[in-house]
């Protein structure tokens, strides 16, 4: 749908339509500029458990080693994009990811708030990149 369109869309309808989010997981402000997570958590409320952990990746699929009482991570990828413009390639449903399916993130790509199953997520090296990951823990 071209912007014009969009426009007349949300001026006919009186709908907003908000950009595509660049990742899986979207955050959102509030009207008092509080940052909030899909589950609308404000993120500002978080607490950070045992550090972070790093992984560099390469073409077997990584787990993380969830501290005890985390809820949610904050993801960041970082290196070089290879096919596709991807660093890494996940999954979060217990399946293990592969250097060409899973989902992507690129270089720079950073995650914040993910919510879920965290000891489910795994993360492999997406084809043609060099991508190390830090995920941050937080209750």
């Amino acid at each position: 749908m071209t912007k014009l369109r969009q426009v007349a869309c949300a001026l006919a309808l009186g709908c907003l339509l908000a950009p595509a989010a660049a990742v899986a997981w979207p955050t959102w402000t509030d009207n008092s500029g509080n940052t909030h997570d899909a589950t609308g958590t404000a993120l500002a409320s978080r607490t950070p458990v045992a550090g972070q952990q790093v992984l560099v990746l390469t073409s077997t699929p990584a787990s993380l080693t969830v501290p005890i009482g985390a809820t949610s991570i904050d993801i960041f990828p970082e290196g070089t994009n290879g096919v596709g413009g991807q660093c890494l390639r996940y999954r979060d449903d217990g399946l293990a990811p592969n250097q060409t399916s899973g989902s992507g993130l690129a270089a720079q790509q950073d995650v914040t708030g993910y919510r879920a199953n965290l000891s489910a997520i795994q993360f492999v090296l997406a084809s043609g990149a060099t991508c190390t990951v830090t995920v941050n823990y937080y209750k």
